[in-house]
């Protein structure tokens, strides 16, 4: 889902990923795809935990590597209500 928001007075384009989405891309594309896009991503801690942090997660996971070495995609939403909106 695309999310506009305020950064330093201008508007950038971004968009919200869900841990599916986030995974098909990496599957079917590669994590240089996600790459080449990094400036237009943005993902909840959730997400973020869902796809690399999470325990059955496997350290050598490409996607886990990338999201790990990005900290700046993870956003977080101010209450449950806004991560149902974008996920």
């Amino acid at each position: 889902m695309k999310k506009k928001y305020k950064a330093d007075g201008l508007f950038k384009e971004v968009y919200v990923f869900d841990s599916s989405s986030l995974i098909e891309i990496e599957h079917k594309h590669g994590v240089s795809f996600l790459e080449k896009i990094i400036d237009t991503i943005l993902i909840s801690e959730k997400v973020a935990f869902e796809v690399a942090e999470h325990p059955r997660i496997r350290k050598t996971d490409p996607l886990r590597q990338f999201v790990l070495k990005h900290p700046e995609i993870k956003a977080p939403f101010r209450d449950e209500e806004e991560e149902l909106e974008y996920l």
